[in-house]
């Protein structure tokens, strides 16, 4: 949805005074996705927020939690491999390479593949090399919707991955510090690099 239809639902099922600056946040919130905008929306209605400029910072904060219902609902309908590759990508950040994203959900070339295609079609992930999310809050919400631990150990196989494929030291390092404290001297030598 355009800036301007997401200002009109807004002010239709919020508040016909919702403030210019208000309504701009609830777009960029959601990207103008219509899901996470009515998801968004329900989140507002149901806290009571005051559409104005002041009450932007909790709007953000309502967009992170409506996002991730919504997304969590989506993955909930497509087979376990896409959820698997989903959160694969959220670990790798923007821009993942397929097969990099492919080895860190465990899944061979076909079913990645069919993964990747179920996601796109989802609106979850962009449809074409390098795999990314269509938009930030739905990453944020994969991330989020895992467990520290699997975070953790997802940083952790993404930096063995990435030095196995001979990535950038920066770029392995960035999943390092994302990793707890192991007394590693590899990983030491990895951040010194």
């Amino acid at each position: 949805l355009t800036e301007r239809a997401v200002a009109q639902l807004v002010r239709e099922t919020i508040a016909s005074g919702a403030e210019d600056e208000f309504c701009r946040s609830c777009h960029r919130a959601t990207g103008g996705n219509p899901l996470l905008v009515h998801e968004l929306l329900g989140a507002i209605a149901a806290d009571g927020l005051d559409p104005s400029a002041a009450a932007v910072p909790r709007l953000n904060e309502l967009a992170a939690r409506a996002g991730s219902r919504a997304v969590a609902i989506r993955l909930s309908r497509l087979p376990p491999a896409a959820s698997r590759l989903a959160r694969a990508v959220a670990i790798l950040g923007e821009d993942a390479d397929p097969h990099c994203a492919a080895a860190l959900a465990d899944l061979e070339e076909r079913p990645a593949s069919e993964a990747t295609t179920a996601l796109a079609r989802a609106d979850i992930l962009r449809g074409h090399p390098p795999l990314g999310f269509v938009h930030p809050v739905i990453r944020a919400a994969v991330y989020k919707g895992m467990t520290g631990i699997e975070r953790e150990r997802g940083h952790a196989r993404a930096a063995d991955l990435l030095a196995e494929a001979g990535a950038e030291p920066e770029r392995v390092a960035a999943h390092l510090l994302r990793t707890p404290p192991a007394g590693d001297s590899r990983v030491a030598e990895v951040l010194l690099e």
